[in-house]
């Protein structure tokens, strides 16, 4: 490939890479929040069962086990998101670093070529 449809390439796929990065960084931050709203569960069943209010426990231990239920859901369904996000963003940065690289050797070889042509037309060495 030609020095110009690689830089074209490298610019598609940083902006590819760009893209992946915000989707990983939106997964985490999800995971995130779910994990501090299961923590803040946690924190508020303890206080319901610890401070003997069994009563009250009793009454809201249900809503607890099935709000813990849905939130462990959605933590498990967002670290998928997030692992996929982070496959994702790898194989984009592995992508660009390959471009990176062949773009290095086409401008090499192409200088090559252009000292040759130089160099047959006549011309002296630009080294």
């Amino acid at each position: 490939m030609t020095p110009d449809v690689l830089k074209k390439l490298q610019s598609m796929a940083g902006q590819v890479e760009l893209r992946d990065m915000a989707k990983l960084r939106h997964a985490l931050g999800q995971a995130a929040k779910l994990r501090a709203a299961q923590a803040a569960l946690d924190a508020t069943q303890a206080e319901l069962y610890g401070a003997d209010t069994l009563i009250v426990g009793a009454a809201y231990g249900d809503w607890l086990h099935l709000e813990q239920a849905r939130i462990q859901r959605a933590l498990r369904r967002a670290e998928g998101l997030a692992e996929t996000a982070r496959t994702g963003a790898q194989r984009s940065l592995s992508r660009r670093q390959v471009i990176e690289g062949l773009l290095s050797g086409a401008e090499d070889e192409a200088l090559k070529l252009e000292r040759r042509r130089a160099e047959q037309n006549g011309m002296p060495e630009d080294r």
